[in-house]
């Protein structure tokens, strides 16, 4: 192979590499919490509990139009906050 060919070919792998990484999924880091009031919560209190926190600290919003659009804004510092008051901490 020349090295005209073979420059063609790192680049194409290059750009191949590069294009496969942008496409790859990157998920935000989750975060554990464990109650400190209840020692023996599971993870399905916690799901309740968040669910119930976070519902209680958004807003929904329809968008009327040919399909209506649901818009839910949590405000995320008082979901937080509500979780605290229920005996939730971050590991």
């Amino acid at each position: 192979m020349s090295g005209v060919h073979r420059l063609r070919a790192s680049v194409a792998m290059a750009a191949l590499c590069a294009a496969v990484a942008g496409c790859a999924p990157t998920a935000p880091p989750t975060v554990q919490y464990h109650n400190v009031d209840h020692p023996n919560y599971s993870t399905a209190d916690f799901n309740r509990d968040n669910v119930q926190c976070r519902d209680q600290n958004s807003t929904k919003q329809v968008i009327p139009g040919y399909e209506d659009k649901l818009v839910v804004t949590v405000d995320e510092p008082k979901a937080k906050a509500c979780l605290a008051s229920k005996g939730w901490q971050p590991n």
